[in-house]
């Protein structure tokens, strides 16, 4: 493929420069909340930017299969990049994935329901079940990998928000594998900006794409990081389904993504914060 093909391949979709609405904060005593829209990428979802990036790496570094564990979203978008350029997909996904998100996710890809509860599911392991499935060749392990493709997401707001001379007091992010986390807090690691993450450790969630049983991520963040920039909260189901009821109509969102909506009503926020709560899209729920 020739650099202006490829190119044009990873045009096709439309991924990043989304907007960031102002919505009505007077119910939680606030003047205004800003919501970065994820959802107006091609495939619903944040995951789009970095499944972006991971298709233009393995297109250049000659990759024949790239190999990724998946609730569905980064699964989707993955499989559509990666086929645009001519490279093999083999997603590993729960075993109790619903059945529709398991055949969209099959159009561009090989699926693998797995066991991910009862111990982690390491490159090595992957890799082998790959051989027995007759992949062959460069294989690389993409689950969590090339996470810098969110920056722009902390780019693109502070961009907006320049323009009206503010900066964010809060973000307020879902915490699925941790990774947008991981990177809000190498983003405003000099800033004053609190980060606040939700998630939940409830297997049987109704926000599917938020839990994982491991996160190595998060592990090290909070192993090493600085307690005072950031917040979790583990949510309850009551608090996101609440939080999803009631911010659905308004903006584009699936449940998980809905999580970051309970950090509004949980926290204490003076009326004159500037906070922005990132909506990562809606996704894979379209096909669920």
């Amino acid at each position: 493929m020739k650099k202006h093909d490829l190119v044009e391949a990873l045009s096709k979709f439309k991924v990043g420069k989304t907007p960031l609405v102002e919505l009505d904060g007077s119910e939680l005593g606030l003047e205004s909340i800003l919501v970065k829209d994820e959802s107006r990428n091609t495939f619903g979802t944040f995951k789009g930017r970095k499944a972006k990036d991971v298709a233009q790496y393995a297109y250049d570094a000659g990759i024949d299969y790239v190999m990724a564990i998946t609730s569905g979203n980064y699964g989707y978008s993955l499989s559509n990049f990666l086929d645009s350029v001519g490279v093999q997909t083999l997603l590993y996904v729960p075993e109790n994935i619903n059945p529709a998100i398991a055949s969209r996710l099959g159009e561009k890809a090989k699926v693998i329901p797995a066991d991910l509860e009862s111990g982690e599911l390491t490159t090595e392991r992957m890799k082998s079940i790959a051989a027995t499935l007759g992949f062959e060749g460069k294989g690389i392990n993409a689950t969590n990998f090339y996470d810098d493709a969110y920056l722009d997401i902390f780019t693109e707001i502070k961009r907006e928000l320049d323009k009206n001379g503010k900066k964010p007091d809060y973000i307020a992010l879902p915490i699925g594998s941790g990774e947008l986390f991981a990177a809000a807090l190498r983003y405003y690691h000099l800033s004053n900006t609190k980060i606040i993450g939700v998630t939940t450790d409830f297997r049987s969630t109704i926000a599917a794409m938020l839990y994982a049983k491991y996160r190595p991520i998060m592990e090290v963040i909070l192993k090493h990081g600085n307690p005072q920039k950031y917040e979790i909260i583990k949510a309850s189901e009551t608090e996101i389904n609440n939080a999803y009821q009631k911010c659905k109509t308004g903006v584009n969102m699936e449940p998980s993504a809905a999580a970051a909506f309970v950090a509004l009503q949980r926290h204490n926020f003076k009326p004159s914060d500037v906070v922005v709560a990132v909506n990562t899209g809606n996704g894979m729920e379209n096909f669920g």
